[in-house]
């Protein structure tokens, strides 16, 4: 989430002040669960079977359910964990449906970043983040390529303004950017996509599903543009001290709300 799109006094309290809570949820547990078994699965050293894969899941959503499912809050309480168990293991069973990654060699999986964001004034930062995996392909001129993909457990899908959600896409084109830079990578090589890990997909669909994303020279720089924009903008709000509480956001759109709204800390 960029810094111009959240409430600024929560993001103060969260990382300035050291308030910030582990948020709980059956759908989170899941995508830690679902990531855990595919790292093991999929990967270019010692990969584990398919039933090996199946068993790292079901062991470790069984455990995150243990020991989370009481901090669960609304419909999450009501979340059956059989419903859960067997959508990671279809996801599994049916991963290699999923062409591109099947026919592709698994380079890099859970591959950290952090390396200096380049910047003009006198702002040291280091840019930080795990890429999901790193695979090698062929383009459809024969040229070997690379692919940057983060994985995302969804429902059905994403909806169309979601596949075209320029923020969202901004996360990929920045691991793609810092690749690059870390490696040494022609540009041009390597390219990004989103994989969409479906609970429950719809009749005739994969539970697995790989969208690509445009990530040219004009839009990665558009997304370096934007992480520096926001990067001077926390530096400005921390001189200052004038953060802008964002009400909007006292309750997102999933129905949350926000955990310091109406408490000492953010008094209405």
């Amino acid at each position: 989430m960029l810094f111009r799109n959240v409430c600024q006094w929560r993001w103060k309290l969260d990382y300035l002040e050291g308030k910030r809570a582990k948020n709980y949820g059956v759908h989170l547990d899941f995508g830690t669960s679902i990531h855990a078994a595919i790292e093991v699965f999929k990967t270019r050293k010692d990969p584990v079977s398919l039933d090996e894969a199946i068993a790292v899941f079901e062991t470790t959503f069984n455990k995150c359910w243990e020991d989370n499912y009481e901090k669960y809050e609304g419909r999450d309480k009501e979340a059956k964990k059989d419903d859960f168990l067997l959508s990671g293991k279809v996801i599994l069973q049916r991963f290699d449906e999923c062409k591109e990654l099947k026919e592709a060699e698994v380079v890099y999986n859970e591959h950290e970043l952090f390396l200096p964001i380049d910047r003009t004034d006198e702002v040291k930062i280091n840019f930080k983040g795990f890429i999901d995996m790193v695979i090698k392909t062929k383009d459809k001129r024969g040229n070997t390529i690379l692919y940057v993909c983060d994985f995302k457990s969804c429902s059905w899908g994403w909806p169309l303004e979601k596949k075209q959600d320029r923020d969202l896409q901004y996360q990929l084109l920045l691991y793609k950017h810092f690749l690059c830079k870390k490696f040494n990578l022609d540009p041009t090589l390597v390219r990004t996509a989103f994989v969409l890990l479906k609970k429950k997909s719809r009749k005739g669909d994969s539970p697995v599903e790989f969208m690509p994303v445009s990530a040219g020279p004009v839009s990665t720089q558009r997304a370096i543009d934007q992480l520096n924009s926001d990067l001077t903008t926390i530096d400005v709000r921390i001189q200052d001290g004038k953060f802008v509480k964002n009400r909007k956001e006292c309750t997102n759109k999933f129905g949350q709300t926000c955990p310091y709204k109406s408490s000492e800390h953010c008094p209405d």
